[in-house]
């Protein structure tokens, strides 16, 4: 009974730190996802005041 107890407390251990990493994970493609559309972003405003500028 206490070994049993023990591995249901780590399993219920593993499930929720793998919830928190679920959610870490989603945060940092968000993340990754919003930098690569601020630099996207930066070089089609960059491209942009270029072209405004030889024109």
């Amino acid at each position: 009974m206490h070994k049993e107890g023990h591995v249901i407390l780590a399993g219920l251990i593993w499930v929720e730190s793998f919830n928190y990493m679920k959610y870490i994970i989603i945060i940092f493609i968000c993340w990754f996802w919003n930098a690569y559309c601020f630099s996207v972003v930066r070089l089609i405003i960059k491209i942009s005041i270029t072209a405004v500028k030889i024109n």
